[in-house]
């Protein structure tokens, strides 16, 4: 899995974005899922830098589904308060996050490789920045056959990108997904001349669940067939990857159905405890 240091640049600031009913009342800040966050961080550095516990890469697995919960529950609450969700807030947001310190470490990584590398390392450093830059850098090792956990040559020194670029595809196309379901569902609902204000008033949640199910079946049934075989793709593609994101885009909407009984400090430190169990 991605080392930890692109990771991390993602919404570290986020907790604000869980749905609300599991928002604390005060301050927005989330310490079990920043708890979470600490805990897979820690698998990931522990074993990159001893190779012990074998399975610690799973904390980037963790990113993932935080990743889907954290952006879907604050999709959901827009949509719920507005009726519509603003695609220019939304990747404003975004860019604000995790641009910035994307770009700085890009840039020093760039300089380094030209000041220590070799002149063949340092320009294909530069070409990988680029991919990174472009949020790609998946597809840019899916392409090179890249074999993460038995890398016979020289490892680039942005390839920790790769998980931040299947986040930001992950990005590019969920609000724009889950608006288009909410203006349909808006659609729906005046033709049957219901004056409901919001589209997750009605049928949406269920329906928007479902679709989401489909597709993380989709997709982990995809993951699995290319396992065997095809092992960059299945290890850094979005197309293998989603249904990770997928799962906590679900959480995000059963906890929004299960309302007050869904954020309750009882049902919450039972969900805490079997997060931590698994």
């Amino acid at each position: 899995m991605g080392q930890p240091s692109a990771q991390t640049m993602h919404d570290l600031g986020a907790a604000d974005s869980a749905p609300a009913a599991a928002r604390p009342a005060r301050g927005g800040f989330r310490p079990d899922i920043q708890g979470l966050r600490a805990i897979a961080v820690t698998l990931v550095v522990v074993t990159h830098l001893w190779g012990w516990p074998t399975g610690g890469f799973v904390g980037v697995d963790v990113f993932f589904v935080i990743s889907g919960y954290l952006i879907t529950g604050l999709l959901l609450r827009e949509l719920e308060r507005t009726g519509r969700i603003s695609m220019r807030g939304f990747y404003a947001r975004r860019m604000r996050r995790i641009f910035p310190m994307a770009v700085v470490v890009l840039i020093c990584t760039v300089v380094a490789a030209y000041a220590l590398f070799a002149a063949s390392r340092a320009h294909s450093t530069f070409v990988d920045a680029i991919w990174a830059f472009l949020f790609v850098e998946n597809w840019q090792l899916v392409f090179n056959g890249t074999d993460y956990f038995h890398a016979g040559a020289a490892i680039s020194p942005v390839r920790q990108y790769w998980s931040l670029s299947v986040e930001e595809q992950f990005y590019l196309v969920w609000p724009l997904f889950m608006l288009a379901l909410g203006a349909l569902a808006m659609r729906h609902r005046r033709r049957r001349g219901s004056h409901a204000e919001s589209p997750m008033s009605g049928r949406l949640p269920t329906v928007l669940g479902t679709v989401i199910a489909v597709v993380v079946l989709a997709s982990f049934g995809w993951a699995v067939l290319r396992s065997g075989e095809y092992h960059a793709e299945a290890y850094f593609s979005t197309f293998t990857r989603i249904w990770e994101l997928g799962v906590g885009a679900l959480l995000a909407i059963v906890v929004g159905l299960g309302g007050a009984a869904a954020g309750s400090p009882r049902v919450r430190g039972w969900l805490v405890a079997l997060g931590l169990a698994l």
